[in-house]
């Protein structure tokens, strides 16, 4: 039986430079979904179904059993997952992503996701003799209206951050088609979607933040403090215009409607 809770939203500290600085409230559709399995990453395919990224398994069918989709990926640790046209997902881990197709198993295509601000090697220091860089991004999204694949990097230098940016690229081109600096989220996305043309939104902690690709602003913003762990993917179902929010360390997925 469902029920319509609202959650009011608390505002951030002030400060312009914070995301999100104009704070926003969803409505709760149902209890969230408990879940008996560790997921890195929700999505819904372009039929309609509602998919989850297992870090034991694979891609499985959001709904009880957990029916398997794609086996697990040797030597490769996905952080999230998101829905492509023509039966394919885009996966996310360390240092790379990977279009597959959902009727073979195989990878279509892969990409790097290596900043512009990535540059040169580190000049080695007393304290850091073997400096390395590398990045890592937890989340990943398409656009329909725009062809374009999002991941949100950040740049470490050994195990300091160091840049935090938003990449885009187009299907099947591993060369990215532009970098968007994203200091000011101070952090890693668990989760991301693209909720209109252009218009981002991104899951870290327990916040939900808007953001504008095509301006590169800050828009509204939704506390979920109290109400779930972490969030660790996100999606939206169309059929329900619902966002779905995974709840990794919680093992859970809360629907709300799309803001």
């Amino acid at each position: 039986m469902s029920m319509k809770l609202h959650i009011v939203a608390v505002a951030l500290l002030a400060g312009c430079a914070r995301p999100g600085s104009v704070p926003f409230s969803v409505v709760e559709r149902a209890q969230p979904q408990l879940l008996d399995l560790d997921a890195t990453g929700i999505t819904v395919d372009e039929n309609g179904r509602r998919l989850l990224w297992a870090s034991q398994r694979g891609l499985v069918t959001a709904a009880e059993p957990h029916e398997l989709v794609m086996p697990i990926l040797s030597s490769f640790a996905v952080e999230d997952v998101a829905a492509f046209p023509g039966n394919r997902v885009g996966v996310i881990g360390r240092g790379e992503g990977r279009v597959l197709d959902m009727t073979t198993g195989r990878a279509v295509s892969r990409f790097c996701y290596v900043p512009d601000s990535f540059g040169d090697s580190p000049v080695p220091t007393p304290v850091n003799p073997v400096p390395t860089r590398t990045q890592l991004s937890r989340s990943i999204a398409f656009g329909a209206d725009e062809g374009r694949i999002y991941v949100q990097p950040q740049t470490f230098e050994n195990d300091r951050p160091v840049d935090t940016q938003l990449g885009q690229f187009e299907l099947g081109n591993d060369q990215p088609l532009e970098w968007q600096g994203m200091e000011e989220l101070d952090g890693i996305a668990g989760g991301m979607v693209v909720t209109r043309q252009n218009r981002i939104l991104l899951g870290l902690g327990d916040r939900l933040f808007e953001y504008d690709s095509s301006t590169q602003t800050w828009g509204r913003s939704f506390d979920l403090a109290g109400r779930l762990v972490s969030i660790e993917g996100l999606a939206i179902d169309r059929t329900t215009n619902t966002l779905l929010v995974l709840d990794g360390p919680g093992r859970r997925v809360l629907e709300l409607d799309l803001p």
